[in-house]
């Protein structure tokens, strides 16, 4: 846990209404996914924040991503500055103005006394008081959205990256080249906060496609987080199907209290397994939730699954890359029993 640097933000954070989030057009899953996760974070504590991504023809699946429709591909304000004029010295009573081609008159009408140069001041109004860049390695790399509004960039930058070529441009850079994705980065910045988020059903839905939906993160160590104990229940209950090359396993509330975990411990625990799962199509979780509900959730492992798609049979809340559902059976058992029988029905 980055505690100083978390500190650091949790100030910037504290401090600022307006809050933009934007990356490289050259985006990928775990960068989208990584920006709606912190959107959703930073509205649940009552921000205003915009996304920006100067290339928004996203691929048909991405548009199961909850607030995907958020992400803009360009500011949609004008700039504005503010003329400021100090009246201690003359009585204003009529402002009027009149435009040329390159060139704007101001026409001051006042009483007594008169105006100067030092009376009057011009200043940028800022849309934003707070800047978090994701995955971009450099500032240029974010296109005409830099290039033609470079005074919004003015104000504090908080830089998201796990590359090491990043130029660190930030006024707190977290450049972490352990992390295995920025969505891994940003459930950690959420779970400084508060980890009862992870519960959130989108959150949790963008962090999990973020960790999971891009090839390049598979086999890349988790760094921290993980309960080790409940990763190894996880795979000593480990089951698998070598004709429909399908992963389940089963977590009971005995496996959690053993492992001192909580339902939140899931999202970290999913990205531990599928670094073993990758020559398979799907994995499955059964798990009892604290209210010994029992939970599924579905892993496409080689995105050739839309898995909404797939299983809509079950009805489940996802994306197409990751999605879950309840289910009335009374213990694990009869869930695997009724969910496996029909799955590969499917297949």
């Amino acid at each position: 846990m980055n505690s100083p640097i978390f500190q650091e933000i949790h100030k910037l954070l504290n401090q600022a209404n307006k809050i933009l989030i934007i990356f490289k057009k050259d985006y990928s899953l775990d960068i989208i996914s990584a920006a709606l996760a912190l959107f959703l974070f930073l509205k649940k504590l009552d921000k205003e924040v915009a996304i920006i991504c100067e290339k928004t023809d996203f691929p048909p699946e991405y548009f199961s991503l909850p607030r995907i429709e958020e992400i803009k591909n360009k500011f949609n304000f004008l700039l504005k500055s503010l003329l400021a004029i100090n009246t201690a010295k003359a009585e204003i009573k009529e402002i009027s103005y009149a435009m040329e081609k390159d060139k704007l008159d101001i026409f001051i009408a006042h009483e007594k006394g008169c105006l100067s140069p030092k009376e009057v001041s011009i200043f940028f109004i800022y849309p934003f008081d707070l800047i978090f860049v994701l995955g971009t390695q450099n500032l240029n790399l974010l296109g005409e959205n830099f290039e033609s509004y470079r005074k919004i960039f003015e104000k504090p930058i908080i830089n998201f990256d796990y590359k090491k070529e990043n130029e660190n441009f930030g006024q707190i850079n977290f450049i972490d080249s352990q992390s295995a994705s920025c969505s891994e980065m940003i459930l950690e910045l959420i779970g400084y906060f508060n980890k009862d988020y992870f519960f959130d059903e989108k959150i949790k839905t963008c962090l999990l496609n973020g960790m999971v939906g891009d090839d390049k993160n598979y086999f890349v160590p988790i760094k921290s987080g993980l309960n080790l104990k409940l990763l190894g229940n996880a795979l000593s209950n480990l089951k698998f199907n070598s004709e429909k090359n399908v992963f389940w396993t089963l977590l009971s509330r005995d496996d959690f209290n053993g492992a001192e975990a909580r339902e939140n411990d899931l999202i970290l625990l999913s990205k531990g397994l599928l670094n073993y799962l990758r020559q398979g199509k799907l994995l499955i979780l059964f798990y009892e939730d604290e209210f010994n509900k029992i939970k599924v959730q579905f892993f496409s492992l080689n995105r050739e699954i839309n898995i909404l798609e797939k299983f809509k049979i079950f009805n489940p809340r996802g994306t197409f890359n990751f999605a879950e559902f309840s289910i009335e059976e009374k213990n694990l058992i009869e869930a695997e029993n009724s969910v496996i029988e029909k799955i590969f029905e499917i297949f």
